[in-house]
């Protein structure tokens, strides 16, 4: 991970040294901005001290010479009170900082992983000097609470240019374990906000360039549990249950109907009980018979944990979510018919999409955004460069 401040300046740096109008006019007017060719188009015109008065109005977007805290401390004057070319000594035109390596939030989750308002910008995210941000590295969050990269704060005429990869959080899970049901939304990879709203158009005030090579990608939503299984049919089981009649001669008592029956001889041999006659003895009979009772069905399995989402922290792993378990099986004395399986739990989003919905009480996390925030502009955004939403308003 590495921060370097850069800045075209500072000039004319030597003591005592003349500073020439036609080097004022070059590095101030005529210089292209970073990165196009050539550095200094032909620029003949004379300058005026007029045009390099300090600008401090913030709704222009590229001042002669702009406004930032070293152009104030060298003495360069807002009016053309008092103006001196020595006032330029250890001025700039721009001011650049660029991210390369890796930079995330992984052994610190409370916080974003990159944050690009702190990366050395000397005060002057709120004037109106140009600014470039150059994030050339692997930046990520594992906390979908915080986005990978954030630019937050007054900022003005600022460009932030990716070449590298910005990945958001993954989406966490339903799952029994963590006594969830819903999942939890991706993270955004790309947050901007700037609280200063207006520039030379009243539309936004951060230019935001995708490479062809850079990677902005928002974190999937994480899958829902899925539901229990439903309860299996409502059944009928009997308990068993008995009587003896009472004893009589010359035939045995009878039982009520459905019963089962058994003789007991009372008084001697030969009874005969059950045969038509007892003769000079006494019978008696054993009556059993079955009593119905009304039991539950037995209960679903349990529903599958859904899965985590696409993100920084979860780079590979299956978003299919695990299946549910075996509803109990049915069956006297305790249950009717079986319960059925659980639902299997619900998908993890890819890059940039929600996670998956199952019939259980919850939803599936929400997706994270390529790019958050308000007042930015995005260029080069195509399926390889960009994965979730990421346009403003």
């Amino acid at each position: 991970m590495a921060t370097v401040v850069t800045k075209a300046g500072p000039y004319f740096t030597t003591p005592g040294s003349e500073i020439k109008f036609s080097e004022l006019r070059k590095q101030f007017r005529a210089q292209s901005e970073p990165g196009v060719t050539p550095q200094y188009p032909d620029d003949f015109n004379a300058i005026s001290v007029s045009e390099l008065i300090r600008k401090t109005d913030t709704t222009i977007a590229n001042p002669i010479v702009p406004d930032c805290k070293e152009n104030e401390d060298a003495g360069i004057v807002a009016t053309e009170s008092n103006w001196k070319t020595s006032h330029f000594r250890g001025s700039i035109k721009y001011y650049k900082v660029t991210q390369s390596g890796t930079n995330d939030n992984t052994s610190s989750l409370s916080s974003v992983g990159y944050n690009i308002a702190a990366a050395g910008w000397n005060t002057n995210l709120e004037r109106n000097i140009r600014k470039y941000t150059y994030l050339t590295g692997t930046i990520g969050s594992s906390n979908g609470s915080y986005a990978a990269a954030e630019l937050y704060g007054v900022i003005y005429n600022m460009t932030v240019e990716v070449t590298g990869t910005i990945y958001g959080a993954a989406g966490i899970r339903g799952a029994a374990a963590l006594s969830t049901i819903s999942g939890t939304a991706g993270g955004h990879a790309l947050s901007v906000t700037s609280t200063g709203n207006t520039n030379t158009n009243n539309t936004h005030i951060v230019d935001i360039i995708l490479g062809s090579g850079a990677k902005v990608y928002g974190g999937g939503g994480g899958g829902e549990r899925g539901s229990v299984g439903a309860t299996g049919s409502q059944g009928t089981c009997y308990y068993s249950q008995s009587y003896t009649t009472g004893t009589s001669c010359g035939s045995c008592p009878g039982c009520n109907p459905g019963s089962a029956s058994s003789y007991n001889e009372a008084g001697g041999n030969n009874c005969n009980c059950g045969k038509g006659g007892c003769g000079s003895k006494t019978c008696s009979t054993n009556c059993t018979y079955n009593v119905p009772y009304t039991v539950p069905g037995a209960p679903g399995g349990a529903g599958g944990d859904g899965a985590n989402g696409r993100g920084y922290n979860n780079q590979t792993a299956s978003l299919t979510g695990s299946e549910g378990a075996n509803g109990t099986t049915g069956g006297c004395p305790s249950y009717g018919g079986s319960g059925a399986k659980g639902e299997t739990g619900g998908s993890g989003g890819d890059w940039g999409e929600a996670g998956g919905n199952t019939d259980n009480t919850g939803s599936g996390g929400g997706a994270g955004r390529a790019i958050a925030g308000g007042y930015y502009s995005v260029t080069g955004a195509n399926s390889s460069t960009i994965q979730g939403f990421f346009t403003w308003p």
